[in-house]
């Protein structure tokens, strides 16, 4: 400015003012400073100082304000004068260049300054202030299942294995298999605190070191059991089946069948067999005894023995009370042998066979209401054929059968020809068919149903004669 100025010209202080803002500014490479920016007039002295342009004390006093005067100082100024000055412009410039030096040091601080916050602007935990929403890390790392930390390969050849507890299992085996190891197997199993499809074991366990290609065993949650494990409800009431299946929420089906020895409503198998676990609502079959469907048993008969002969001598005798609408088995069943025909429907004196069909039950004949003399008459010429009569009361010697011989215990008559006292009696259908309990071994007959004779004792007490029993041969 000093040498474009010719001398005793005059310049503003404003023109000024800018001819010398502008010159520290391209000093300082501040070009671009705009009018708006604050300063500090100790830049620009400090300028004027160094670019050896002198100002009088009016100048520095009244820089802002109206025209002032621009005078260069004439070179014979006093030597002395001139030494003063040169030092107080050291001095001067010295505190000036402080001055600017602290001044463009804020400066540039504070233009690093957004790039500073620029580099941190991400948030971390280290980072989020209060009142910041950090991002919802939950939503970002799904399955919500929790991630376990990376899996960190401490060498060239060891890999540390993460922690996968918890985690979905999908998940894991990526993140196994991404760290260059074999998951194994996956084993699965219930868990009632595990969700489903998350890690309940690892094998190895966390921070194990691994080398390439080992391999690791998953254990994942199938989630909470809710199958039911089936009970063994044979042998049950169907009542008691059906109140256990509708508790553990299952369905039920029922397939009756006819069984001889099996009470009705008894449960006799099942479907699918105990021990299977099932599904809440699957659907159990259940085989229910239906007792026996007997035919040909007349109306008012509430009792019935069951004689089932195997198509020779040998035959099963059962015992059935009726009730509830049903033939209900009372846990009575013996051998029994019939005789040396069978058991047909072709039956008589000559046939050596047992009747076949539904005849009422007779008289029981024991030891107690008989005497040596009573006789169950055989003869067809009789005019008691087939009738129970004290033998003290007939001509001779009749022929027939006595309880007195000491063969047998006891005897059931069977009315399958007459009631045994003339009613109903048809010469040579049979005579003296009788249920008898054998004191000796069991031998064919020739008609009768023998049965031993503890078993005859033991028929006697169930028959209860106010159910008007009837016998059953087939």
């Amino acid at each position: 400015i000093h040498s474009e100025q010719p001398k005793g010209s005059k310049l503003t202080a404003e023109a000024l003012r800018r001819e010398l803002t502008a010159e520290a500014l391209r000093r300082r490479g501040l070009q671009n400073l705009t009018k708006s920016d604050n300063i500090n007039m100790g830049k620009i002295f400090s300028e004027i100082r160094n670019g050896g342009i002198c100002m009088n004390n009016n100048f520095n006093n009244n820089f802002n304000g109206g025209q002032q005067n621009y005078v260069p100082q004439a070179a014979s100024v006093n030597k002395k004068l001139i030494i003063a000055v040169a030092v107080l412009s050291a001095v001067l410039v010295l505190v000036a260049g402080f001055a600017l030096g602290m001044i463009f040091g804020n400066f540039n601080e504070e233009e690093a300054a957004p790039e500073k916050t620029s580099e941190s602007s991400q948030q971390t935990p280290e980072n989020i202030q209060e009142g910041v929403s950090a991002p919802d890390t939950d939503k970002i790392n799904e399955p919500s299942v929790s991630q376990p930390e990376s899996s960190a390969q401490t060498s060239d050849s060891v890999i540390r294995l993460g922690n996968y507890i918890g985690s979905d299992y999908k998940f894991a085996q990526t993140q196994i298999e991404t760290l260059g190891l074999t998951v194994k197997k996956i084993e699965y199993e219930y868990s009632e605190t595990v969700p489903q499809d998350a890690v309940i074991r690892q094998s190895p366990a966390a921070n194990t070191e691994l080398k390439k290609n080992d391999k690791v065993t998953l254990t994942v949650s199938k989630g909470k059991d809710t199958t039911v494990k089936l009970e063994n409800l044979e042998g049950l009431s169907l009542s008691e089946a059906q109140a256990w299946l509708t508790e553990n929420g299952l369905g039920v089906k029922i397939n009756r069948k006819n069984y001889l020895e099996e009470p009705a409503d008894k449960v006799t198998e099942q479907s699918p067999a105990a021990g299977k676990k099932l599904k809440k609502d699957d659907t159990v079959t259940l085989t229910v005894s239906d007792g026996m469907d007997f035919t040909g048993v007349p109306l008012g008969c509430s009792q019935l023995v069951y004689v089932a002969g195997s198509g020779g001598t040998s035959a099963v005798m059962r015992l059935y009370n009726y009730q509830g609408g049903k033939w209900v088995y009372q846990n009575f069943t013996v051998d029994a042998v019939v005789g040396e025909a069978g058991i047909s429907s072709v039956y008589g004196e000559a046939y050596r066979s047992t009747p076949k069909g539904c005849f009422k039950l007779g008289e029981i004949l024991t030891t107690a209401n008989t005497t040596p003399r009573t006789i169950i008459v055989e003869d067809t010429t009789s005019p008691y054929y087939n009738c129970i009569v004290d033998s003290g009361n007939m001509d001779g010697d009749p022929i027939g059968s006595r309880l007195s011989s000491g063969r047998n215990n006891a005897l059931i008559f069977i009315q399958h020809n007459g009631d045994g006292h003339g009613n109903g009696t048809i010469k040579g259908n049979g005579s003296s068919i009788t249920i008898c309990g054998c004191n000796e071994g069991l031998k064919p007959t020739w008609g009768c149903i023998d049965i031993t004779a503890s078993n005859m004792n033991t028929l006697i007490d169930l028959l209860d004669y106010s159910r008007n029993p009837y016998i059953l041969t087939e």
